[in-house]
């Protein structure tokens, strides 16, 4: 069966049969992601909930352990703080970073996670500067020692044993991409 030929009503049907968003997803030929969506819009014109088996979720997170980029914390009991995009600019401490480090300090928890971009990369950015003259832009260097220097506050205000990850977000994903081109020596 194709997803487009599948109406509202066989979707339905067929998620009541297989309770799976993977089996859904090879019956349909879509991406579980499509599954997810469609089942999300449905409940909501609809007014219900459509329920995974939980045997098929439990999988589906124990797969997700085995990818290589997988990061599985066991952290029974404790605080775990999130900060993302910081997007650190020279010459700058923002107010959002000054407050972030104090509940760190705080908070004392298990895990500081960054969820990627901590640089910016001005100067290496796919999309065209808008209302920034060259001048106005920071080199990479200077933007890379700014990410350090903050990088070490936060370092500095988790307390010992914390755990401390930066995920890969687009933009730093960007720099590795423009160091695989200019300098494939360092990646």
């Amino acid at each position: 069966m194709v997803a487009a030929a599948c109406s509202d009503d066989e979707f339905m049907r067929l998620w009541s049969e297989t309770r799976s968003p993977a089996k859904m997803s090879e019956i349909l030929g879509i991406t579980i992601r499509n599954i997810y969506e469609r089942r999300k819009r449905l409940e909501k014109r609809y007014n219900l909930t459509l329920t995974a088996n939980r045997a098929d979720v439990i999988k589906m997170h124990h797969e997700l352990d085995k990818h290589d980029a997988a990061k599985y914390l066991d952290i029974a009991d404790g605080v775990v703080i999130v900060g993302s995009d910081a997007h650190y600019w020279p010459g700058m401490v923002s107010t959002a970073h000054r407050a972030f480090v104090a509940f760190i300090k705080a908070m004392k928890p298990k895990a500081v996670i960054l969820n990627g971009d901590v640089l910016d990369g001005a100067t290496i950015s796919r999309f065209p500067p808008i209302g920034w003259t060259d001048s106005d832009k920071p080199s990479l260097i200077q933007e890379m020692e700014t990410c350090q220097q903050r990088l070490s506050e936060i370092e500095d205000a988790c307390s010992v044993g914390c755990e401390k990850i930066w995920t890969l977000g687009n933009h730093c994903g960007r720099f590795e991409s423009k160091l695989a081109l200019v300098a494939p020596q360092y990646v």
